[in-house]
């Protein structure tokens, strides 16, 4: 990777100890030297968007914050319907300020979006099991409540910003009414 960054950067303009940090993330993450460089790459354009003399680990911080959230925009893009509703549920929920929210009070958000969009719904175990998608791929965060009397259950909130999720689902859902209308619930409320 150094030789890669002496051919790419001029002499003096990294600090002491980016690229070795740049490797380890990526490494951390795939292993991919190819992810190292993205990363310095767009470390060196955050600097040089500051006017900053050299690359430093703030920028290679604020790279990898902003690598991770196109990321997670993308995986937003690439769920299938139901995922893209069942998320659009949580976040219609985030905008009136109910989240953390359980499965069933989603599911009565999601049967309505299903409706909207001309969609048969599914049922509520499997929404269950879109939700638990959309935690593993750090889209949503869920809190067990061990308190039930009928067991366990999960409560579940947007683990992205508001505004990231929205716009993902505004490109990949024609329901343009709808996610308006959330849109402005979200500003009544202040949210995101």
């Amino acid at each position: 990777m150094e030789s890669r960054a002496d051919v790419a950067i001029t002499e003096d303009s990294v600090d002491q100890g980016v690229i070795q940090l740049c490797a380890a993330l990526a490494a951390r993450d795939s292993g991919s030297a190819r992810q190292a460089l993205d990363l310095l790459r767009l470390a060196g354009e955050i600097a040089e968007n500051q006017e900053a003399e050299v690359i430093n680990e703030d920028h290679v911080d604020d790279a990898r914050s902003q690598l991770e959230q196109e990321r997670v925009e993308e995986g937003m893009r690439e769920l299938t319907t139901h995922g893209r509703l069942a998320l659009l549920a949580v976040i219609s929920k985030a905008a009136k300020k109910e989240t953390p929210c359980r499965t069933r009070e989603i599911y009565e958000e999601y049967t309505t979006l299903c409706e909207s969009s001309e969609t048969e719904s599914l049922g509520q175990r499997s929404l269950h099991n879109h939700l638990s998608d959309l935690r593993m791929l750090g889209i949503l965060s869920a809190h067990e409540n061990r308190s039930g009397s009928r067991g366990n259950y999960y409560n579940y909130e947007l683990d992205v910003p508001f505004s990231s999720a929205i716009e993902a689902m505004s490109d990949v859902l024609r329901l343009t009414t709808k996610i308006d209308t959330i849109r402005d619930i979200a500003s009544m409320n202040n949210v995101g």
